[in-house]
Formats: structure tokens, C-alpha cells, sequence
């Protein structure tokens, strides 16, 4: 049988958005998951619309890897077909299976993670993530969904240190720049920091320009929100248009006593 090795699913972040923009609630406020397609890893190659990334059958593949034996290779391949169908408990069902058979399938380890937060399951998430970790520190994926599973356990210094980490390991990662600005969000601190990882994200991550939004107006600096909401309505394909434009129109004809209700688009703004 001939092998084909998943890349690692990295964690789609196109979903990643401030309180007030997300229409479904989630643990924490700032940030919410979605499943992404495959992505190739190393090296990171995120779009505009990182979801819209095309499956690749390339990826990082431990040593032990290559020695999978056919049985768990199978349940693989049952788990990437469950996967393109959008069955996530399915993939999730055969990556189980599969790491009963051969436990140090690194793909399979940070693959299985993604599904489990696909599903809500975060303490299971953030286990397959850490082992993914151990198994080779040297992937930033499974350091980037750390962080994100962290964040939905509400463990936010451990979310920052996670995914410090995976920037520490590809500086270059505009994904892990809009992770760990999100969870410096959530944090409530180091506000100019999340303002540079942002603005150095925003050209891979449009959504990281209505987080500068309400950073900037919790600053006070209207003008420079505005702008943010305006460069985020220019790009191609950007999800809750209506609503951020509403919310740019509010904006602009804000009074000062008004400011702290508009740090994200307000209600009357319905989708």
C-alpha cells in the first residue's frame, strides 16, 4: 500500500476576530476556531483568506513516520478522506485508531488536535498539541494551535508563551503574529506590542485591522480606527462587510461620551 502522508492541518486563524464582530460565542470573547484546509508545513504559505490555502501532500515527516505500519497507514488514509468531507468526529474517529496502533505520528498527533477543537473538546486539544510538541519542537503548527487551545481553557499565559514560542521558531509566521496578538487582546496588556503584531499581520489577516480598530479607539485615536475599518472594507472577499461598514458610519459620526460603546460594531449593526 502506498503511503500518503497528511500534511500538518494548521489551525485556519481567517476566523480569529474581536468581540462584537463574531456572531457565535465562544469561551473567550476574542478569539473563535474554524478548520482551515491542508496546509503545507514548513514553510507557512498564508493568503489573504488562509482557509482558501490549497491541500498539499508535503508537510513535516518525523523519522518514525516513515516506518508507519500499513494498519495504521490505512486508518490515515480513512482519517484525510473523513477530513476533505468535512466529517471531523470521523477524522478524528481514524486518527485515534491510528495513534493506538503507532503513537509517534507527528502529522497525525497535531491533525487530531484540530479536529478536537473543531469539536469543542480543548482539554483533549491542547494534550494531542502538547505531545505533537514533544514529538518535534521544532514545528511551529502545533505551537500556534497550543496557543489557541490555551486560549479557549482560558490559560492565557500559557497561550502566550506557546505561541511566543512558535514565532521564535519562523519570526517570518504572520499567522503566529495575529495568534499572540489576539490572546494580548484577551490579556487586557502589552497593547502597543498587539498594535505592531497586527499591523505586520493585517496584509495575511484582514481581521487584524478591526482588532487595531478598537485598540485605537480605546486609545482615543478615532481617526486612525477609521482608517483601519476602511482599509479592512478595501480588501477583496472580507466576511461581515455590512456590519463593519455600519460600524465605520457610527464611528465617524461619534461623540466623545459615545467612544466607549464602539470598540467593536455595535449592535444596532445586525448582519
Amino acid at each position: 500500500m502506498r503511503l500518503r502522508l497528511a500534511p500538518l492541518f494548521l489551525l485556519c486563524t481567517s476566523a480569529l476576530l474581536a468581540q462584537g464582530i463574531s456572531s457565535r460565542p465562544t469561551r473567550n470573547p476574542h478569539i473563535q476556531e474554524s478548520i482551515g484546509d491542508l496546509a503545507p508545513l514548513p514553510p507557512f504559505n498564508p493568503s489573504s483568506s488562509p482557509a482558501a490555502a490549497p491541500p498539499a501532500n508535503t508537510g513535516i515527516i518525523s523519522v518514525s513516520e516513515l516506518n508507519i505500519p500499513s494498519l495504521a497507514a490505512r486508518e490515515l488514509e480513512r482519517a484525510r478522506r473523513a477530513f476533505d468531507s468535512g466529517d471531523c468526529r470521523s477524522t478524528a474517529t481514524h486518527l485515534e485508531k491510528a495513534l493506538r496502533i503507532y503513537s509517534d505520528i507527528l502529522s497525525a498527533r497535531n491533525n487530531l488536535g484540530v479536529c478536537y477543537l473543531q469539536l469543542r473538546e480543548y482539554e483533549k486539544a491542547a494534550a494531542e498539541f502538547q505531545s505533537a510538541t514533544q514529538l518535534d519542537p521544532r514545528a511551529p503548527a502545533p505551537f500556534i494551535n497550543l496557543g489557541i487551545a490555551f486560549t479557549q481553557l482560558l490559560r492565557l499565559p500559557e497561550a502566550e508563551a506557546a505561541t511566543r514560542h512558535a514565532l521564535s521558531l519562523d519570526p517570518t509566521s504572520s499567522r503566529a503574529r495575529f495568534v499572540l496578538g489576539t490572546i494580548l487582546l484577551s490579556q487586557h496588556h502589552s497593547p502597543e506590542e498587539a498594535i505592531d503584531l497586527f499591523h505586520r499581520s493585517a496584509m495575511d489577516f484582514p481581521r487584524a485591522r478591526t482588532l487595531l480598530a478598537r485598540l485605537f479607539i480605546q486609545q482615543g485615536a478615532v481617526e486612525d480606527a477609521a482608517a483601519e475599518l476602511r482599509l479592512y472594507l478595501a480588501a477583496p472577499n472580507v466576511p461581515d462587510r455590512s456590519r463593519v461598514q455600519c460600524w465605520l458610519i457610527q464611528l465617524t459620526n461619534a461623540t466623545p461620551s459615545s467612544l466607549p460603546t464602539l470598540t467593536s460594531a455595535p449592535a444596532s449593526c445586525s448582519l
